[in-house]
């Protein structure tokens, strides 16, 4: 079964809704602020941006900068 739930992110690229930001956070073990930090294209650290970047990724979301 594949997940048929689109995020509001691909409608909207500038501002993903409240649930998918918290959503992304849980798969990374995040923190929201971090996953939109990384969003936004500022630097996150370690693992931490690693992580989010890599959940994005996994989404088809690319974000320039280290890592994935």
């Amino acid at each position: 079964m594949t997940n048929q739930t689109k995020c509001s992110f691909s409608k909207h690229p500038s501002k993903p809704d409240t649930a998918t930001l918290r959503r992304w956070a849980v798969a990374s073990s995040s923190d929201p602020r971090t996953v939109e930090k990384v969003l936004r294209g500022e630097p996150v650290r370690g693992l931490a941006g690693y992580r989010v970047r890599a959940v994005l990724a996994a989404e088809g979301i690319k974000i320039a900068g280290k890592g994935v």
